[in-house]
């Protein structure tokens, strides 16, 4: 779409508004709002690309009623994993299943 609209000379403005309110384009600037954007290219387009290789934010789930993302650790991400399936274990193995 954004290409026919490019060549049929749609208002700039239209067109970025309509490109950015898409889902990828929101996920771009949330990223980027938390402060892990990093590097994108085709940020004006449809898609827009992170760099190959880079590492964006993560969900901060430490208030499981309102995740965001935020940078995460590796050891912070570990630590909510084993948290999460310390409750799942002790659910299961309490109502008589085993893993």
């Amino acid at each position: 779409m954004t290409c026919l609209q490019k060549r049929r000379g749609v208002a700039e403005y239209q067109r970025l508004e309509w490109t950015t309110n898409s889902i990828f384009g929101l996920q771009r600037l949330a990223f980027e709002e938390a402060g892990q954007g990093g590097t994108w290219s085709n940020a004006d387009g449809d898609i827009p690309v992170a760099q190959k290789g880079q590492f964006l934010a993560g969900l901060d789930i430490s208030d499981r009623k309102h995740p965001k993302i935020g940078k995460l650790t590796q050891s912070a991400v570990r630590s909510e994993v084993i948290k999460m399936l310390g409750k799942e274990i002790t659910r299961e193995t309490t109502a008589g299943s085993t893993f």
